[in-house]
């Protein structure tokens, strides 16, 4: 009895095996890395703190050994002075404090205590004597004050030296343990790794594995179920499989159990079908020889009927045709005679109002000649009246060379009589410009009146041809009168004549109306008839190609009913005696 585990349980199974692996893992890494990280982050802060703190100290320890120097180059008692001693006091200070904080914030580091415990007794030594030198260096004598910068030089500077080394043992002490956590961590990650290589190994194995299970229980199945196949494909129908394992390809086993069993039911009932069609097959393939040969009869007789038709259709269509044309002629002509009707009575209308306007254009002509005439009698009168101003301009002009030649002998007489005649002299020369002036507008006058009289002169040429132009304008008018006359006679006999043509007009439209209603009744069963022949026509075509394609499709039927009949034949449904 196998135990009942799908395929798809077994990859499920398989990945969450993979997954869980993976992630415990990288879990133990993340948590080992964190772990060293975290140390050596807080290793690192604690001693760069510290390491700040020692380098403070020392520095705070140059500035005091320089303070106390340079108390000795003041006098006591002076601001220089107390300004150094109070920076003396205050670098001491601060190195008392920046130590107190280091030792509070200390490591455990092997040796430290012993190098911390070193520094304070140096450095309660260096205070000592540093404080001893420093109240010396206060003293107010020369001699107090040079041994105590001489002990400051020697002494002092011997304990500064050694309070000094003794610091920088400490920070020598946190550089190597900075080195030697590196080291560390270096050795932890690579501890991490190889426990993480390993772990990944064991995991690629136990995965390596499993799958090499899942994919034998996979394909042990494939192949039993593929020989059965290959025989059913050879045509052995009465192989039963047996399920080896109780999963999908246990169901699939028994489905192709089934389904085996269902094509076997199938090959004999297909097999028994197989003899009834062969029989229809038979009678199916003389019945559609019958139908062929009395759908060819039928075919020739419609294809006779079809063409009379046709012939008698296009005859008709044909007459239909030349109707219509003698129609739109018809109707054309109809409308051809209306228009001239039309046209006849504006011409009519036209010529009247011609003739009015012809009567009206006389009337005016003989009234044009009648002022042509008094225009000339006036012209004539302003050309006497302009020869007598002429004169009388004339006679102006004589005066004013008079009047000037009186002037000039009264120029000269008022010259002869001195300066009795001044005055006289003035009016006379006066009286010559004036008449100068006066001679000078005469001659402007006259020129006006001679070319006025040449203006007359034209005009009176020029009214000549006007009377002569208007006489024969009022002949022409009295011809063309007469034409208008003679024209409308010959529009009103045009307009009897088109009344009588668009009479026999009327009549023509009515009977083409009737002439094309019949024609086209006859086409449209002309065309009913061809196209219900040539429906019929090609039915019996459709039916003729039917049963051909009836006789072919019988004899393919029989064709594929022995080809079905072999390859069924080539199945093994029973088993064999032996």
């Amino acid at each position: 009895m196998h135990r009942r585990i799908s395929i798809r349980a077994k990859v499920v199974a398989t990945i969450v095996i993979v997954v869980m692996t993976n992630l415990l893992i990288g879990a133990v890494g993340m948590i080992g890395l964190t772990r060293v990280q975290q140390a050596l982050e807080d290793t690192i802060n604690v001693h760069a703190v510290n390491t700040d703190y020692i380098r403070a100290a020392g520095v705070d320890l140059h500035q005091l050994l320089i303070a106390q120097r340079a108390m000795y180059n003041f006098e006591p008692g002076t601001d220089e002075f107390n300004e150094q001693k109070e920076d003396y006091e205050k670098q001491l200070g601060q190195i008392q404090e920046r130590f107190s904080a280091y030792r509070e914030n200390r490591s455990s580091i092997a040796g430290e205590e012993e190098l911390i415990q070193k520094f304070e007794d140096a450095f309660g030594t260096y205070s000592t004597i540093s404080g001893d030198i420093t109240t010396s260096l206060a003293s107010s004598d020369p001699a107090t004050r040079k041994q105590a910068n001489e002990r400051s030089f020697g002494e002092g500077f011997e304990h500064f030296d050694a309070t000094e080394s003794a610091l920088d043992e400490i920070g020598d002490l946190y550089g190597e343990d900075n080195s030697r956590m590196l080291e560390q961590a270096k050795a932890d990650y690579k501890r991490i790794v190889a426990i993480s290589l390993g772990a990944i190994l064991a995991c690629v194995i136990v995965t390596s594995l499993l799958g090499f299970v899942i994919i034998r229980s996979v394909i042990r199945p494939i192949r039993h179920l593929r020989a059965g196949v290959s025989r059913m494909a050879d045509g052995d129908l009465t192989l039963s499989l047996e399920a080896i394992n109780d999963d999908e390809f246990g169901a699939l086993t028994n489905d192709f159990n089934a389904m085996v069993d269902r094509t076997k039911t199938l090959i004999g009932t297909v097999n028994h079908s197989l003899s009834e069609v062969g029989r229809a097959s038979d009678q199916v393939s003389a019945i559609a020889v019958e139908t062929s040969a009395t759908s060819e009869e039928i075919e020739h007789a419609l294809t006779d009927i079809a063409h009379g038709a046709a012939t008698q259709a296009a005859l008709t269509e044909s007459a239909n045709l030349k109707t219509q044309h003698l129609s739109q002629l018809v109707e054309r002509v109809h409308g051809s005679a209306a228009n001239i009707a039309s046209l006849s009575e504006r011409a009519e209308s036209v010529l009247v109002a011609g003739a009015d306007q012809m009567g009206s254009l006389q009337t005016h002509a003989k009234e044009t000649d009648q002022a042509n005439g008094e225009i000339t009698e006036t012209i004539g009168s302003l050309a006497s009246r302009m020869n007598g101003i002429r004169e009388i301009v004339h006679t102006i002009y004589g005066i004013a060379d008079q009047t000037k030649l009186l002037a000039l002998n009264a120029s000269i007489e008022a010259a002869r009589a001195g300066e009795s005649g001044q005055g006289f002299a003035v009016v006379a020369s006066e009286i010559r410009k004036l008449a100068t002036q006066a001679s000078s507008s005469t001659s402007e006058i006259y020129e006006t009146i001679d070319g006025l009289g040449r203006e007359f002169a034209d005009a009176m040429r020029v009214m000549g041809r006007t009377e002569t132009l208007a006489a024969e304008q009022s002949g022409m008018v009295k011809e063309a009168a007469a034409a208008f006359q003679s024209v409308a006679e010959t529009v009103n006999a045009i307009l009897a004549s088109v009344q009588d043509v668009n009479d026999g007009v009327g009549e023509v439209r009515i009977l083409k109306e009737t002439v094309v209603a019949s024609i086209r009744q006859i086409a449209d069963v002309a065309h009913n008839a061809a196209a219900a022949t040539e429906q019929i026509s090609a039915s019996s075509s459709d039916q003729k190609s039917a049963s051909k394609a009836l006789s072919v499709s019988a004899e393919r039927m029989r064709d594929l009913n022995h080809r079905v009949a072999e390859l069924i034949r080539t199945f093994k449904t029973e088993q064999s005696s032996s």
